[in-house]
């Protein structure tokens, strides 16, 4: 077993070092990049040195703009409620007219069909007692003209 490692051990280190020293070969592609970017060590240094002092300038204070004229919220909360409360106001008296309204109605509608029932009734009853007279008439012609047949 011994053997079987260091035979094992000899051909890794045999294959490893050359394999290590051998490089990729680069694509035609990668070295046209290459030669067209041509940036050193200084080329980069001062890139990042640009990208760090944007990255810091973003992170800067920014002055402080006054406004023209100072903005009085409470006065500017006491007017927008006041016009909520207006027009919560206003709305209620709507709400209060339609019920108005509608129990107006109602009570327009229940006078009616009263007025209507009554005249109903009134009709009925001007129909009973002119049928009861006329019953009455006819009772009292038979009376009489039983009276006179008797004389």
């Amino acid at each position: 077993m011994h053997l079987l490692c260091h035979v094992h051990a000899a051909s890794s280190d045999a294959a490893g070092p050359a394999m290590a020293r051998m490089a990729p070969v680069p694509r035609k592609a990668e070295i046209a990049m290459k030669e067209d970017q041509k940036t050193g060590y200084s080329e980069r240094l001062k890139t990042a040195a640009a990208a760090k002092a944007a990255l810091l300038a973003q992170l800067r204070p920014k002055p402080t703009r006054v406004a023209e004229a100072p903005v009085d919220r409470a006065s500017l909360r006491a007017a927008e409620l006041e016009t909520v409360r207006h027009a919560r106001s206003q709305a209620k008296a709507a709400r209060k007219e339609a019920a108005r309204e509608v129990a107006e109605a109602v009570a327009v509608a229940h006078a009616a069909s009263e007025a209507a029932a009554l005249e109903t009734k009134r009709t009925e009853r001007k129909q009973r007692k002119a049928v009861s007279a006329t019953d009455a008439k006819a009772r009292r012609d038979a009376k009489f003209a039983a009276y006179r047949s008797k004389r």
